[in-house]
């Protein structure tokens, strides 16, 4: 949360937030945004599988078991 403050750091970062906050919606807008899903199981394979099909996904997931089957296709 940010709250509001008179120190001259704090306003450079909010100018810093807000355009790394416009670089993310330009390049969603752009489709050139690269996504990252942790966990993919019942709920992170399709929220992956939905964004793939518009962005660059990495997913990652701690059980090699179900990494491997997904590197094989």
């Amino acid at each position: 949360m940010n709250l509001p403050t008179n120190h001259p750091k704090a306003a450079s970062s909010s100018l810093h937030h807000a355009q790394n906050q416009s670089d993310l919606f330009q390049a969603l807008y752009d489709k050139k945004a690269r996504i990252a899903v942790v966990g993919l199981g019942y709920v992170g394979l399709p929220v992956a599988l939905e964004f793939a099909a518009h962005f660059t996904v990495v997913g990652f997931d701690i059980d090699e078991e179900r990494v491997e089957l997904m590197c094989q296709g």
